[in-house]
């Protein structure tokens, strides 16, 4: 699956950390399980980095 992420992260002072914030598109493998009627994600697994802003 192609996932399309927005970040913001902050660093110990409170303040956006521009470094490691950003926009990713990413192909992730997700593995899911039935929990009583209901697919959750069980672990998920980055495959490649398709393009990072």
């Amino acid at each position: 699956m192609v996932v399309t992420e927005e970040r913001t992260l902050y660093n110990s002072q409170g303040k956006i950390d521009q470094k490691n914030s950003g926009l990713s598109t990413l192909l992730v493998r997700y593995n899911l399980e039935n929990d009583e009627g209901t697919w959750k994600i069980a672990n998920s697994r980055t495959l490649k980095n398709l393009v990072r802003r």
